[in-house]
C-alpha cells in the first residue's frame, strides 16, 4: 500500500497498514566499538522454518527436522551477504487407495539460498509500466488518487540504473554501463559466442541515447581473482547450469522502492 507522502491519504495508509513481524531476535550483547549497537544472534532465522522464507508448500513437505538442518556455507561480500542453508524436511503423508500401497521418499534434503542485500541510499527514479511492453515487474496499491474515488493498482518495472555521464550529448556513455560476466563454467567454445550476444543489445540502448551502454566480460579466473564470486551482488552475470531443459532463467535483484535491478543473473 501506498500514497504520495505529505498527502492525507498517506495519514490514513499508515494508521491502517501494520508491517508483518518475520521474527524476533534476543540482543546478545552491544558493539562497543560502533557506538553501543546491539548485536543479535540470527541463525535461528536461517536453520528455523520461518514460514515467509518456506519451501514446504512447493515440495509438499509436512515439517522442517531441525536436527538434520544445518547452514551450508555463508558469504560475506561489500553489499550483500549471502547464506545458504540445507534443510531437510518431512514430506505429507501419500492418500491411499484401497487396492494400493502409497510409497515414497522419507526425507526431502533441500537447500536453501538466503540473500541479505543493501539497498541504495537514494531510489532511482522509478517507471510506470506499458501493457505494450513486456517486463518483469511488481505492483502496488495507490490510495492517492485526486478524485479519491478508487484505489488504483500501479505496477512498476524493473531496469538497470542508467545515466548519461554527458547530459549535453545525444548519445552519451552512461555514468556506469551494464555489465554482464560470462561466468568461469561455460563451456569455453561457447564463451565468445555469448559476449556477442550481450553486446548485440548495444544498438537498442544507442536509440535510447547511449553508447556501450551494456557490455559483456570473461570472469576472471581464480588465479587472476580468488575473491571474484558470481553471488556477488556487484556482478551480473551469466552462468551456465546442468539441467535435462533447454532453456535459460533470469533471476534478478530488484529495489521495491523503485523497481531498480540491483543483479541479474543468466
Amino acid at each position: 500500500l501506498k500514497a504520495k507522502a505529505g498527502s492525507s491519504e498517506a495519514i490514513a495508509v499508515e494508521a491502517s497498514s501494520i508491517p508483518a513481524i518475520i521474527s524476533s531476535f534476543k540482543i546478545v550483547c552491544f558493539n562497543k566499538k560502533q557506538n553501543h549497537n546491539p548485536v543479535i544472534d540470527v541463525t535461528g532465522l536461517f536453520i528455523g522454518d520461518v514460514a515467509e522464507f518456506s519451501p514446504k508448500n512447493s515440495i509438499n513437505a509436512s515439517s522442517l527436522d531441525k536436527k538434520r538442518t544445518f547452514m551450508n556455507g555463508i558469504k560475506v561480500f561489500k553489499t550483500n551477504i549471502e547464506t545458504r542453508v540445507l534443510a531437510t524436511y518431512r514430506p505429507k503423508p501419500k492418500k491411499r487407495s484401497r487396492f494400493s500401497f502409497a510409497t515414497g521418499p522419507k526425507t526431502i534434503t533441500v537447500e536453501i539460498h538466503h540473500s541479505m542485500i543493501k539497498l541504495p541510499e537514494k531510489p532511482m527514479m522509478a517507471r510506470i509500466a506499458d501493457n505494450r511492453i513486456g517486463y518483469f515487474g511488481h505492483s502496488y496499491q495507490e490510495y492517492s488518487d485526486k478524485d479519491q474515488q478508487a484505489v488504483k493498482t500501479v505496477r512498476l518495472i524493473h531496469r538497470f540504473r542508467l545515466e548519461k555521464k554527458f547530459p549535453d550529448q545525444k548519445i552519451s556513455v552512461p555514468k556506469k554501463p551494464i555489465v554482464f560476466y560470462i561466468g568461469r563454467g561455460v563451456p569455453e567454445k561457447y564463451k565468445k559466442y555469448v559476449k556477442m550476444g550481450i553486446e548485440d543489445w548495444q544498438p537498442a540502448f544507442e536509440q535510447a541515447g547511449f553508447k556501450n551502454a551494456i557490455i559483456g566480460k570473461y570472469a576472471p579466473s581464480k588465479k587472476e581473482n580468488p575473491n571474484w564470486d558470481a553471488e556477488d551482488a556487484r556482478y551480473s552475470s551469466v552462468r551456465w547450469l546442468p539441467s535435462t531443459i533447454q532453456n535459460a532463467m533470469g533471476p534478478h535483484v530488484a529495489d521495491p522502492r523503485s523497481g531498480e535491478t540491483l543483479e541479474a543473473d543468466i
